[in-house]
C-alpha cells in the first residue's frame, strides 16, 4: 500500500498525490479510491468508490516490471 494511504485537498491546495507503490511481481492489483464527505456546505462531494485497476506485466526478456493503470475504459501507461 502507498504511503500515506489517505491524502486531503484543500482550497489551496487541491492536487494531493498518494505515496509511491513498489510492485515486485507481476499480476493485477485493484483499489478502491473514495471521497469522504467533509463540512463545507459550499463543495460538492463525490463520494462514489472508483475502482483502479494496475497491471503488473514482466518484459520476459529483461525480466523488467512495467505497470499500466486503468481506470474504466481509460489506460495510462507508467
Amino acid at each position: 500500500m502507498p504511503n500515506p494511504t489517505t491524502v486531503t485537498a484543500t482550497k489551496d491546495n487541491p492536487l494531493q498525490t498518494f505515496g509511491t507503490i513498489i510492485y515486485t511481481k507481476a499480476g493485477e492489483y485493484r483499489y478502491q479510491i473514495a471521497e469522504q464527505k467533509g463540512t463545507n456546505l459550499d463543495v460538492y462531494y463525490n463520494t462514489t468508490p472508483v475502482v483502479v485497476t494496475v497491471v503488473v506485466t514482466n518484459d520476459p526478456e529483461t525480466g523488467a516490471l512495467s505497470a499500466t493503470v486503468k481506470q474504466g475504459e481509460t489506460a495510462v501507461t507508467e
